[in-house]
């Protein structure tokens, strides 16, 4: 058996079907990316129902104006690799 073969128990690689791309790893770190900002408004919404004072409501309120602009964001440059446009 040569360095280049698989081994002997392993299954074929083979690419997979035509209607099933692989995903990207850029595309899904942002799926993961948007997956955080609903974590993100979780909390803000916890924080706002939970908070002793004003200063802790203003914090959250950063955490929720925080996740909508970074939500934003990644559903833009997901949108824009999906058309196929880079940016520079």
């Amino acid at each position: 058996m040569s360095v280049s073969e698989p081994p002997p128990n392993d299954p074929p690689r083979t690419a997979p079907p035509a209607d099933r791309a692989v995903p990207r790893a850029d595309d899904e770190n942002l799926r993961r990316l948007m997956r955080l900002t609903r974590v993100m408004l979780g909390l803000a919404d916890d924080g706002d129902r939970d908070h002793r004072d004003p200063a802790c409501a203003i914090l959250y309120g950063t955490l929720r104006d925080m996740a909508y602009k970074l939500r934003r964001a990644a559903e833009d440059e997901y949108e824009r690799h999906r058309r196929g446009e880079r940016r520079d």
